[in-house]
């Protein structure tokens, strides 16, 4: 009975703060947004941020696998010696394979986009989309002035242009090693072991040089904003 009726006390202080702090708004004239936090903390949150590490190594392992033998073909027939005597030739091979690595890189992404944003609509995040970021408590502090919607799209823009750069480096591994197999390890040893290292490992040391939280960006971009703000 007491810790109901301490329950109740707290609830109706609470709905008492909330209603002076919307009729204060009123008295300004302006919209008070009471933000969920649910649907962020859930698939954006530090509580989510292990789950998106994995997801996030398991698509640099997939570009690893796609990649790493981009120069393979030219390598084999010997045209790597052919296309550097032509004007042009080099460099038009390496934008081809730049783009294709592009298309493949996008079709990794747009899964992986489509299911976080999907989690988070299907928790009610419809709702706050409109919200400013100010308004998700780890993030009150940002001095980027934006909705959260505009905050996602940003992470995401974002996350598609790391992936992109570590694909070309996958690209690049592939153009100097002449065998397949050296190109790929080379790429896993740096882009993923680094990160299985310290999540599974929980090896502190290898945080510094993890890929996955690159890749993830959520952290980087607030403590980023902070410090410039």
């Amino acid at each position: 009975a007491i810790y109901a009726g301490n329950n109740l006390e707290a609830l109706t202080e609470a709905q008492g703060i909330l209603q002076t702090v919307s009729d204060r708004c009123n008295e300004l004239g302006s919209r008070p947004w009471l933000v969920d936090q649910i649907p962020f903390e859930s698939v954006y949150g530090e509580a989510a941020a292990r789950i998106r590490y994995l997801r996030s190594m398991l698509l640099l392992l997939s570009v690893c696998l796609l990649l790493h033998s981009a120069g393979a073909m030219e390598r084999k027939r010997g045209l790597m010696e052919l296309l550097k005597s032509t004007p042009d030739g080099r460099s038009q091979l390496v934008l081809c394979k730049l783009t294709s690595a592009a298309v493949c890189l996008a079709c990794l992404w747009l899964p992986n986009m489509v299911g976080e944003v999907h989690a988070y609509l299907s928790l009610g995040g419809a709702e706050t989309l409109d919200a400013p970021i100010q308004a998700i408590l780890p993030l009150y502090q940002l001095s980027l002035r934006c909705s959260i919607r505009a905050f996602l799209i940003l992470i995401y823009c974002a996350r598609f242009m790391v992936l992109f750069s570590l694909g070309c480096i996958v690209v690049a591994i592939s153009f100097r090693l002449r065998r397949n197999s050296a190109a790929l390890l080379t790429a896993l040893t740096l882009l993923v072991l680094p990160s299985a290292l310290w999540l599974y490992f929980e090896l502190p040391f290898f945080s510094s040089f993890s890929t996955v939280r690159l890749l993830d960006f959520i952290e980087l971009a607030t403590k980023g904003l902070n410090y410039l703000g």
